[in-house]
């Protein structure tokens, strides 16, 4: 139970904490919502770099420690 997915409209992610997210096609990234100061903003950032991602995550679950 602990790694399963969640989907993004049943819950989003902590700001600023890292996840795996797979969008509509099926694709992994290692990525964090955005961690600005709107509670509302769904933007996706690259938890490398921390730049600005164009996906559209549908499921994600925390990234293991």
């Amino acid at each position: 139970m602990e790694n399963e997915f969640i989907l993004v409209k049943e819950q989003l992610p902590e700001k600023g904490k890292d996840i795996i997210g797979i969008d509509e096609d099926g694709n992994e990234h290692y990525c964090f919502r955005c961690a600005c100061h709107n509670p509302k903003c769904r933007e996706w950032r690259c938890s490398l770099t921390g730049s600005g991602l164009i996906i559209d995550v549908v499921k994600w679950i925390y990234e293991p420690k």
